[in-house]
């Protein structure tokens, strides 16, 4: 009985954390909205969430952009910045 107990439990953490990996249709239309910002020139985009500024350096890398994060008292700046060539 304990053993199915710890299963159960072990399986639900498990879920849990992998449902966190990827980001909630919220947080996708946000970065959607803001791939958008940068395609027209935008560098500096704010937030409240640090999961989307998290996000949002993690799709930047993956598309080749240079990222700093601030943190000021009640939200996070993300600069991206193209990356320059380097030889």
């Amino acid at each position: 009985m304990k053993t199915i107990i710890a299963l159960i439990l072990g399986s639900m953490i498990w879920l849990n954390f992998a449902a966190q990996a990827e980001p909630n249709a919220a947080d996708q239309k946000w970065l959607d909205h803001v791939e958008k910002l940068i395609a027209r020139g935008e560098t500096s985009i704010a937030t409240t969430s640090q999961q989307r500024a998290i996000l949002l350096k993690e799709w930047a890398g993956k598309q080749g952009y240079a990222v700093m994060i601030g943190k000021f008292d009640i939200y996070f700046t993300v600069e991206v910045f193209p990356k320059i060539a380097q030889r």
